[in-house]
């Protein structure tokens, strides 16, 4: 455990020594960014130079998006910016990189030490928004307008702004607007990165071009869309989520441990199964994974459990071109049922 954690904390070292600036920190905004410039300037790396008011609106309204990991992260980097003492814990990657990438913090690296910096300017305005009675309020609704967005980011795939907006409405007293949701998501694509908006409709990024979000929008914009209560906002809001039924998980690890007895490939094909049902991958390319984790398909008692068990799974697991539902779900909403999955050459018994 103690050689994974020296690992790790290697690993991240070297993430920030090739991202520092090799020069002592320095502690207002103009010398920052002019350090920054400098820097990748001679790494002949491609810079844009922020515009310092810009950056100073937009770390305010970005102190409204900051997770609970976040603010820790920046009180802790506020406390050693005002000391201006080198950062001796060299962790919390993810924050670190949503802040600098938005030109809000800077690393340094001097003497063999890192000085991680958020700039006066920045820490005058995080200290009295920090005081300020009503942020306390406005973060709050935030963080749930959060949550909401990135569940239905990781329900839906691709879902309209009017939908967020008829989702937040159904669980609140207090409505939302379209044009309040509409801000919120831009401010929120431009501090994080988890999803992409366009012409009123939020992607994720899972699409990594024009013709993917095009296909799946047009394939679902008039489906009508699951509706999810309170509690499936919840699990789906979390970065782990599952969509596997314990169950399910359970017998099919059942079926595979014979075959797989590395733990961590066997929780790995784990996830690549309950994507594929939540992408409701074709037969083939449910098989092709098969193959690939060496699995013994050509076995007629083998394919006929893992048909069975893959079915219940798959009817369980919400589909993004099925807007959320389940086959199931899908099937009593408009009579409409998916076929279940055979292998392609059809030589399993139906189930």
């Amino acid at each position: 455990m103690q050689d994974d954690m020296d690992k790790i904390k290697k690993e991240m070292r070297d993430s920030y020594s090739n991202e520092a600036i090799p020069a002592a920190p320095v502690y207002t905004l103009a010398a920052c960014v002019e350090a920054a410039e400098a820097h990748r300037r001679d790494a002949d790396y491609e810079y844009t130079v922020p515009n310092l008011d810009e950056v100073k609106v937009r770390f305010l309204t970005c102190l409204c998006l900051c997770n609970e990991q976040e603010f820790a992260f920046l009180d802790m980097v506020a406390s050693i910016s005002e000391g201006k003492t080198a950062w001796e814990s060299e962790t919390y990657y993810y924050p670190y990189r949503v802040f600098a990438y938005n030109d809000f913090m800077y690393l340094f690296l001097h003497e063999d030490a890192f000085y991680l910096v958020l700039p006066d300017e920045l820490l005058t305005i995080y200290r009295k928004v920090c005081a300020d009675e009503e942020f306390a309020a406005i973060h709050a609704q935030n963080l749930e307008l959060s949550e909401y967005a990135f569940a239905l980011n990781n329900l839906y795939g691709a879902f309209g702004i009017d939908q967020f907006v008829e989702v937040w409405n159904q669980h609140h007293k207090i409505k939302l607007t379209f044009y309040a949701a509409a801000e919120f998501l831009r401010d929120r694509v431009d501090f994080h990165a988890e999803f992409e908006v366009f012409d009123g409709v939020v992607f994720n990024v899972f699409f990594n071009d024009s013709e993917e979000r095009e296909a799946i929008w047009s394939l679902v914009e008039e489906m009508p869309y699951f509706m999810p209560s309170k509690s499936i906002i919840r699990k789906y809001a979390q970065n782990s989520y599952a969509d596997f039924d314990a169950q399910s998980k359970q017998a099919l690890d059942a079926l595979f441990a014979p075959h797989i007895t590395n733990p961590n490939r066997l929780s790995d094909l784990m996830w690549e199964l309950t994507f594929s049902c939540e992408q409701f991958y074709s037969p083939s390319e449910v098989q092709t994974m098969l193959e690939n984790a060496g699995l013994p398909i050509d076995d007629v008692d083998f394919r006929q459990k893992f048909t069975r068990l893959y079915n219940s799974l798959r009817d369980k697991t919400p589909v993004w071109k099925l807007r959320g539902f389940t086959p199931y779900g899908f099937y009593t909403e408009t009579g409409v049922r998916m076929p279940p999955f055979a292998f392609p050459d059809g030589e399993t018994e139906s189930v």
